[in-house]
């Protein structure tokens, strides 16, 4: 795995040693290397879902809980930012 925070905490590694799963890190700086797919595919996905989130807190319908907080995104706005972003790349 990358060296991202969240895969080296404990209760992380805790499940994944339940599951038998050996983990190994790879070595910081070499993702244009030893995960080209999150150079050529992810980071253009996430791109491009972030676009999408950004104009739906921009544009999209406002609507929220009696605390004046906005309410939280329903699955299919967010299968439907997924489709968008699929097919933006």
């Amino acid at each position: 795995m990358d060296n991202y925070g969240t895969h080296k905490k404990e209760s992380v590694l805790a499940i994944l040693n339940k599951f038998n799963t050996v983990v190994k890190f790879i070595p910081a700086n070499t993702t244009n290397y030893l995960q080209p797919l999150d150079v050529a595919f992810n980071s253009s996905f996430k791109a491009a879902l972030k676009a999408e989130f950004g104009n739906w807190m921009s544009n999209g319908q406002k609507e929220f809980t009696p605390k004046v907080y906005r309410k939280k995104l329903n699955w299919e706005t967010v299968l439907k930012f997924v489709a968008n972003a699929l097919k933006a790349i």
